[in-house]
């Protein structure tokens, strides 16, 4: 019930009167979704409506005992000189006694010396049974009159266009398939897939019959609808904005939409910033220091704060990143990436990254020094003489641990690293003095560190 073809268990359902088989004693009900494509693939044929009411067609087509497929070709068969084709096709769909050909027509005329009864007595019925096919949206009733364009009408689905000069076929339902090298079908611009090998993405054709680009489109088009297309285009580097007149994932006409939908906008850059692992924004010193805060509060308090790695930004994009009015690669790389990790946050933990993991912080002389966190721990990196007179050591963080102090020189060169700057002050600060006096005569090195003023 779980995985057994789903438009045959829709029709079944809807025949019974419980769609969704709600009020059935199944032992497993079939997923919602499953269904719901079940039934949009049903009404395509004229066999039910979108919501699983069977139609005067779908009953005709219950009583000939085969697939909701073949029973559509057959009834549209019914009235046309092609049944007599369309039954042996049905009867060989129904048989297990023939390998899969890729040319199922050449399949079908092999099958007229062993399946003729049985097609015969197909024929017969769709005949005494027929019923003008009700079809979906603005479709019509009008009934080809080849082997192909019967398929297409009850195989839409699975009509599949060339894809350049290939060999490969893009399904309606978005799957590619191809052809072997081997197959007499190569060059077709078209082809009804009646069967495929599985394959999540890309099977070979097992069983299809050729169709003209304009046969296939004729056949479709009834069934298309309109709709609008954001995506973002990678080799322009921008938002491309379309409204499509489309079946499936077959697109028949395309125009630029001048005024497209902002949320479209905003998924179509999402899904861009997925897929680049966030490297179509501007990482700016200012963002990367915002974030080395953020991944250091989330190590010392997992629970309290965001984690901010690559794999949880991307999972999380739809509540961080505001793309505004951004559409090309120029607005994106103006997207403010700082401010906008803080909407992880919310107003208290604002305030809270302020003190707990502040961006800088002041010498006792009033100068602003940044702070890095991008090593994994917050290291204040400041020249010692800008220290001179503080006599307790700074601390961050929910636990308020001593910061690490890079003492610099007045060059800017590292001198001494310390998490204790009193105890710098009265142990070691006396030698780094001394080479310091020698290598900076003009600078004031005070023999008391905590007396600045004094020489």
């Amino acid at each position: 019930m779980l995985s057994g073809d789903p438009l045959e268990l829709g029709f079944a359902l809807a025949r019974w009167g419980d769609p969704y088989g709600v009020s059935l004693p199944l032992l497993d009900h079939p997923p919602a979704h499953r269904l719901d494509a079940a039934f949009a693939r049903l009404a395509d044929l004229g066999l039910t409506t979108e919501t699983g009411a069977v139609t005067p067609f779908g009953h005709a087509a219950a009583t000939l005992g085969v697939h909701p497929r073949a029973a559509a070709l057959l009834l549209r068969a019914a009235p046309t000189p092609s049944l007599a084709t369309a039954a042996l096709a049905a009867a060989v769909l129904d048989s297990d006694q023939y390998p899969r050909s890729d040319d199922f027509e050449a399949e079908v005329r092999l099958a007229s010396k062993t399946l003729q009864r049985e097609a015969d007595r197909l024929a017969k019925a769709a005949t005494s049974n027929s019923e003008p096919p009700v079809a979906r949206r603005t479709g019509t009733s009008d009934a080809p009159t080849d082997l192909a364009n019967l398929a297409a009408a009850a195989w839409p689905d699975r009509v599949a266009l060339r894809r350049d000069e290939t060999e490969r076929y893009l399904l309606a339902t978005g799957r590619e398939v191809k052809l072997r090298r081997n197959s007499p079908l190569l060059g077709s611009e078209a082809l009804v897939v009646v069967d495929a090998d599985a394959d999540a993405t890309a099977g070979f054709v097992a069983r299809a019959l050729p169709l003209s680009r304009g046969d296939a489109i004729n056949r479709l088009e009834p069934l298309a609808a309109e709709r609008n297309e954001v995506r973002w285009d990678q080799p322009r580097g921008r938002v491309v904005a379309e409204q499509v007149i489309a079946y499936g994932s077959l697109v028949f006409r395309r125009r630029p939409d001048p005024e497209p939908a902002p949320g479209l906008v905003r998924l179509a850059i999402h899904d861009a910033v997925r897929r680049s692992n966030l490297e179509l924004l501007r990482w700016t010193d200012a963002a990367l220091a915002t974030r080395a805060r953020l991944q250091w509060l989330h190590q010392q308090d997992p629970s309290g704060w965001p984690d901010v790695s690559t794999s949880c930004l991307v999972d999380r994009l739809d509540e961080w990143l505001e793309v505004g009015g951004s559409q090309n690669i120029t607005a994106i790389g103006e997207i403010p990436v700082a401010s906008s990790l803080l909407r992880l946050l919310d107003w208290k933990q604002r305030d809270e990254l302020k003190l707990l993991a502040p961006a800088s912080l002041a010498t006792p002389d009033g100068r602003s020094v940044a702070v890095s966190y991008e090593s994994g721990e917050p290291v204040w990196a400041v020249r010692l003489q800008w220290l001179l007179g503080l006599d307790t050591h700074p601390t961050v963080g929910p636990s308020r641990s001593p910061i690490t102090i890079e003492l610099l020189s007045p060059a800017g060169r590292p001198v001494q690293r310390t998490r204790d700057l009193p105890g710098f002050w009265r142990g070691s600060y006396q030698a780094v003095r001394s080479d310091l006096r020698g290598r900076y005569p003009k600078h004031n090195w005070p023999s008391d560190p905590l007396k600045p003023d004094e020489r």
